[in-house]
């Protein structure tokens, strides 16, 4: 860490990114945009920005400055502790999958944001019995929990809830699936059932949300478009949108028009 005067230093002006480190507790307090490793010893940005030390008042006990983390304009949403986002899982290995976080709650992110959903954070019961690759394909779409920013800047994510897990999935024969129970989801083409976590949504929302991703997947909408929903009290109150920044009310029974 770049040595630094009282009002501010040497490399303050550079852009931080999530995870990266800002120093080290034992000079520094971990302001807003800031939290302190599990280490207990380091301190990392929480959010994209520029780093800004702020001086301690000279009759304060805690003669340590401040660091925070001040965003930028363009900044998008940034994953937090105890949010919710929509996240399409890239990768599925024995013990975790990684997902490419697309929104946090109903806002698009920016940049990319990777999560890592491991074993033990699939669901809260018989974990030891979890099989990722029975829970998860790549290319879903799931809605899962932010625990905390893990190592390599990618958050630990978790689907231990009801109403977490995969929210849209692709067959086999490349048809949108629909949910049968929470274990499992079957193609509408060929009948075959198969084996994922399934969040517990409302049907009216499972049928929104395949009519939507299945346009996104065929480049019906740009590139840049970012499908994303907000699921409140249980499910029984939605909203499925894209980037355009329109929404579309859904309570699990009105179709949305497209």
């Amino acid at each position: 860490m770049s040595s630094m005067a009282a009002g501010g230093g040497e490399g303050e002006d550079e852009l931080f990114t999530p995870g990266e480190l800002l120093g080290n507790t034992s000079g520094l307090i971990a302001g807003t945009g800031a939290y302190v490793a599990p280490n207990g010893r380091s301190i990392r940005a929480s959010l994209a920005g520029i780093r800004r030390i702020i001086p301690p008042q000279p009759d304060a006990a805690d003669q340590r400055s401040i660091v925070e983390v001040v965003g930028h304009k363009a900044q998008g949403a940034v994953p937090q502790p105890g949010s919710v986002v929509i996240a399409r899982v890239t990768k599925v290995m024995a013990r975790m999958a990684a997902a490419d976080i697309m929104c946090v709650e109903s806002k698009a992110v920016r940049e990319k944001f990777t999560g890592i959903i491991r074993q033990q954070d699939v669901r809260a019961t018989e974990i030891d019995k979890v099989d990722m690759y029975l829970s998860f394909h790549p290319g879903d779409i799931i809605r899962a929990l932010v625990l905390s920013l893990g190592d390599a800047r990618a958050y630990y994510l978790s689907t231990a809830k009801n109403e977490l897990g995969v929210v849209s999935a692709q067959s086999i024969a490349g048809a949108t699936m629909v949910p049968i129970s929470w274990t499992e989801m079957q193609c509408p083409l060929t009948g075959q059932v198969e084996k994922r976590k399934v969040a517990k949504i409302n049907l009216g929302l499972h049928a929104c949300l395949a009519a939507l991703i299945d346009k996104w997947r065929n480049n019906y909408f740009s590139l840049r478009t970012v499908i994303f929903v907000d699921v409140r009290g249980g499910g029984s109150l939605c909203c499925v949108g894209v980037a355009f920044g329109q929404f579309c009310p859904v309570d699990g029974t009105t179709t949305v028009l497209l």
